[in-house]
């Protein structure tokens, strides 16, 4: 009887484990919400950028700044493909991460389903071993009767 209610028990903390409320479905839920909050974050990439007719002598400025070493590592008007680049990342970085923890809970809901296979059959073993146990003393205690009338039996005689 204890047995069934611990298995009972253990089924209910399994569907506890996994239902709406649980902290892995909370887990799932808030990297949804995250999800939405980067997509609704991010900058429309549809806006275009006016191109301003520079004169010549501010063009050739500009080219000289390109080669030179600090504007290289330091870009000035870059700040949006910075951005992007950050949030593209972030995003990724973020897939990955819901990725991995899909597959954890995916191979957690596996090994406790495992595992609570694995108590249902060594519960029932079990309970055959004590069983085969109480039948192997009732026998030994008939033979030792057995044994016992057949001496009474001969000594009679």
């Amino acid at each position: 009887m204890s047995h069934n209610r611990y298995i009972k028990t253990s089924i209910n903390k399994q569907q506890q484990l996994f239902d709406d409320k649980s902290h892995l479905s909370l887990n799932r839920q808030l990297s949804k919400q995250l999800a939405e909050l980067e997509t609704n974050f991010v900058q429309q990439e549809n806006l275009e950028e006016k191109e301003i007719e520079k004169p010549i002598a501010i063009v050739e400025e500009d080219e000289q700044q390109q080669n030179n070493y600090f504007y290289l590592h330091f870009p000035q008007n870059n700040q949006n493909i910075e951005w992007t680049e950050l949030r593209e990342f972030r995003v990724k970085e973020i897939n990955e991460i819901r990725q991995r923890a899909a597959h954890m809970e995916n191979t957690m809901r596996w090994w406790l389903l495992s595992a609570e296979g694995w108590r249902q059959k060594w519960l029932s073993i079990r309970n055959e071993r004590n069983r085969l146990k109480e039948e192997n003393t009732r026998l030994k205690k008939e033979l030792i009767e057995i044994k016992l009338k057949m001496n009474e039996i001969i000594y009679k005689k």
